[in-house]
């Protein structure tokens, strides 16, 4: 899944700049904190996807514009990197404002909220576009059941396994929609494509 790849690049990237940040701070300068954006996912209403598909031409082109002004190569708008498609900026205190100051036109009071929103809808399209609609706690207890039931694993090693089986599904828990979160999204899968060039 593209999503949790970006996510992992991006903890990643977190963790190289906290590292750069305590070097120069322990040298010479006073550095921009590091941006708080580590997207969670958030109950999605019609309305809220509605205002972040709106909020999409404009903080494409907010990312566009600084892109260029660094000389850096285009971000990529692909739906899974939209989360973090203006963190690179978010150090510069004046970028942040502007950036700021486009989302509250579309009722996101800051970057870290968008991103919220932008996860979760990239989940809840992601999981809608491959029609994925999976009743993890169903599935969870059928492979449970048939762990118990196998005879050939002595109650150590279903223990093990059911812990195993456990850790797995929480994993896979995390990346699962919230309830209502593909309804949510569902209408405007075309207006996000268009806008994401997806």
């Amino acid at each position: 899944m593209r999503l949790i790849a970006t996510l992992l690049a991006f903890a990643i990237l977190a963790g190289t700049a906290a590292h750069a940040q305590t070097e120069t701070n322990a040298s010479v300068v006073e550095t921009a904190p590091l941006p708080d954006v580590q997207p969670v996912q958030i109950q999605l209403s019609p309305d809220m996807v509605r205002r972040y598909v709106e909020s999409l031409p404009d903080t494409i082109v907010l990312a566009r514009e600084f892109d260029a002004k660094e000389k850096a190569p285009p971000a990529s708008t692909n739906l899974d990197d939209i989360p973090f498609l203006l963190v690179p900026y978010l150090f510069d205190p004046e970028a942040e404002r502007r950036i700021n100051a486009v989302l509250a036109r579309f009722g996101f009071g800051n970057y870290a909220a968008w991103a919220n929103a932008a996860y979760s809808i990239a989940l809840a399209a992601e999981s809608v576009n491959f029609g994925r609609v999976e009743d993890l706690t169903s599935q969870k207890g059928a492979a449970e059941r048939e762990i118990r039931a196998d005879k050939t694993l002595s109650d150590e090693d279903k223990k093990k396994a059911i812990e195993d089986l456990d850790a797995q599904f929480a994993a896979l828990a995390e990346f699962e929609p919230l309830p209502g979160n593909r309804e949510a999204v569902q209408p405007f899968l075309q207006r996000l494509r268009s806008a994401t060039g997806g």
